[in-house]
């Protein structure tokens, strides 16, 4: 068995011990007794309640085992540290588990466990206690934390310490019970909680040890193990579902104020997730896959199902990718603040935080830059997600693979080419390029445009959507699904890619200027928009501008 000694090899380094919050209590415990009057006993004190800190970080220090570690040095003397550390360990972690833990579970169900039994044992008092707003788990919290050091004078106190040692916990609850027996008539005059409180301190102090036992056990009458396991397992289910409720609430206010989703769309998210996650602690790969396949119905590509495990490996592996982004402590699962944090990304985050979720999405091995491969992997991913599903190779198979050939070099090559001016980075596009990149072929950031928000691919926003460009008659081919479920393409920057009767979809042209608005030679070419309705919507920022009747759809930004 390790000593005291090894539990605090250094507790001023360890972020559990709340020494500060210990010296502070050590002041506040029994300041006019002798033992305390001297420094080296506080110091003992300091040490013994430092060393079970850094035992036990789950619970750490509580408020309230200062008053047991000292009535331990009371029975054992000054220089049993060590007896005493070890008897401290045995009460808080073996007699009374959970009663001092973080959320102090254990003796808020004995607070309820209490409140139950008077309420059957002496139903008058507690009907008048209840009349006049007295809540008495608020006077006999500090009777079962501080297990009655602080209630009776210490020669009693020690003699109910003796009975709880030798029958058992339970004993706090049948002395607590006497207590308010001996004290009855005077409780029920009453009139407020200052009264009760008053009355119980006063009498307490004065109370006889032979009398409080005997009416513990004979009057008030002992708490059978069956009865006393069957309320604490009633009140221990209530109290931790409450703590968990508790825990869910701040954790959604906390994420709707990170990422501006509101309250009632979170809980809904969270219901599922649970459903997902069976236990709510967290989702693997395999459930994430179906929670993103409703995010991103396209890349189902051709799978009548939209299950998006269905694609090819190459989305497969671009979803792992995503994953691992989403999963920032690394444990090969998605809590629920993980998976929110990371959607709110693709539904709500910046330019600047969606490259980034890009670029680390085909980054393989996290290297701070995009190899050639990866590019091409973008391209695919690009091609799978809009064209696939309505294209198809010709009947001249070698034609239809030079065609794709040459618009995938095209692309890589004008992702490179934003890497020019610096030689440092020849074959790698950095987030930089990247950014660049976009602007020239739109359709990598639209590729990443989640369905609405309410996750739902068959959402009414979706109705009257753009799909993609027209490709040449010999590549188009009757769509897989029937019209009526086949899902409904987003809206993309389609303007963006070519002139009017280009052959190619990646045209090596970056940007189609507006007809009415020429732009004269060697200015700056600026980035078109296009309209929705009766308002102008810029593609990679979606800022929407009014414009009247008249006004042309293309504007100068």
């Amino acid at each position: 068995m390790p000593s005291m000694a090894s539990q605090m090899a250094s507790p001023l380094s360890s972020p559990s011990v709340s020494l500060s919050e210990i010296e502070m209590d050590i002041l506040r415990t029994f300041p006019n007794h002798p033992f305390l009057l001297v420094q080296e006993n506080r110091d003992k004190l300091k040490r013994v309640l430092g060393a079970f800190s850094l035992r036990n970080p789950s619970v750490g220090y509580c408020q309230s085992m200062n008053n047991l570690c000292f009535f331990f040095f009371l029975v054992l003397g000054a220089e049993e540290e060590e007896k005493v550390f070890w008897c401290l360990v045995l009460l808080v972690e073996e007699w009374f588990p959970d009663y001092y833990s973080k959320n102090m579970v254990g003796s808020q169900v004995d607070q309820r466990v209490f409140h139950e039994l008077m309420e059957d044992t002496f139903p008058l008092l507690a009907s008048r206690l209840q009349a006049i707003g007295v809540l008495i788990s608020a006077i006999t919290i500090e009777w079962f934390l501080c297990l009655f050091t602080t209630t009776f004078v210490a020669s009693t106190a020690l003699i109910v310490w003796d009975n709880i040692f030798f029958h058992g916990a339970h004993v706090v609850l049948e002395v607590g019970l006497a207590v308010l027996y001996l004290h009855r008539d005077a409780l029920e005059q009453g009139t407020c909680i200052s009264e009760v409180a008053n009355t119980l301190d006063e009498r307490n102090i004065l109370i006889d040890p032979t009398q409080l036992l005997k009416t513990a056990v004979f009057t008030v009458g002992k708490i059978s193990k069956q009865r006393l396991s069957a309320l604490r397992m009633k009140h221990w289910r209530a109290i931790t579902q409450e703590v968990e409720d508790l825990h869910e609430k701040r954790e959604l206010r906390h994420l709707s104020s990170r990422t501006r989703i509101g309250l009632e769309k979170l809980q809904e998210l969270k219901n599922e997730f649970k459903i997902l996650s069976l236990d709510g602690s967290g989702i693997t790969f395999l459930q994430f896959q179906q929670v993103f396949g409703r995010v991103m119905p396209n890349w189902a590509g051709d799978a009548s199902d939209g299950n998006l495990s269905a694609n090819n490996l190459a989305t497969v592996q671009l979803l792992a990718n995503i994953f691992e982004v989403f999963d920032e402590n690394c444990d090969k699962m998605l809590s629920f603040a993980e998976l929110v944090m990371g959607l709110s990304i693709l539904y709500q985050g910046n330019l600047d935080e969606k490259l980034r979720l890009i670029f680390r999405a085909f980054d393989q091995g996290n290297k701070g830059f995009l190899s050639r491969e990866e590019v091409k992997r973008m391209f695919y991913h690009v091609y799978d997600t809009f064209y696939r599903p309505i294209v198809q190779p010709s009947q001249a198979e070698d034609v239809y693979n030079d065609h794709l050939r040459r618009q995938l070099a095209a692309f890589v090559d004008a992702g490179f080419e934003t890497n020019a001016h610096d030689k440092t980075l020849e074959g790698q596009l950095s987030l930089d390029g990247l950014r660049r990149l976009v602007i020239i072929q739109p359709l990598i950031l639209e590729c990443f445009q989640p369905a609405p928000a309410d996750l739902s691919p068959a959402s009414p926003e979706l109705k009257g959507a753009v799909r993609p460009p027209e490709l040449p008659p010999t590549s188009l081919k009757t769509p897989v699904r029937a019209p009526s479920t086949d899902p409904i393409k987003r809206k993309h920057s389609f303007h963006l890619l070519e002139n009017p009767g280009a052959s190619s979809p990646f045209s090596a042209s970056p940007v189609v200027r507006p007809r009415s608005h020429p732009v004269t030679p060697g200015t700056h070419s600026p980035m078109p928009r296009h309209t929705l309705g009766d308002t102008t919507r810029d593609t990679l920022t979606g800022r929407e501008d009014r414009h009247e009747e008249g006004r042309p759809a293309c504007t100068i930004m």
